[in-house]
């Protein structure tokens, strides 16, 4: 199963997620705004309080959270160069 293991909120409502992949990740929160589950995210600050819980999911509360295999198939791959 592949799950977040590090997040990092970023200030245009994306986080940078790294898997136990090894691979980094970009994920676009803005979508689920819609979702009257995911309104409070607006709030920037709260926004920025993302963070990976013991049951290796994101989350921002009790009740706010997304599921790791929606963060893995929904993000976009980041490329890492290194010399």
């Amino acid at each position: 199963m592949v799950y977040a293991v590090k997040v990092t909120p970023l200030r245009n409502y994306n986080i940078l997620v790294e898997f136990n992949t090894g691979e980094i990740k970009i994920y676009n929160c803005y979508p689920l705004f819609s979702i009257p589950l995911y309104v409070k995210l607006i709030n920037k600050d709260f926004f920025m309080n993302a963070h990976v819980d013991d049951t290796v999911l994101v989350c921002w509360d009790n009740a706010t959270d997304i599921p790791p295999d929606e963060l893995y198939n929904n993000s976009v791959d980041i490329v890492q160069h290194i010399e």
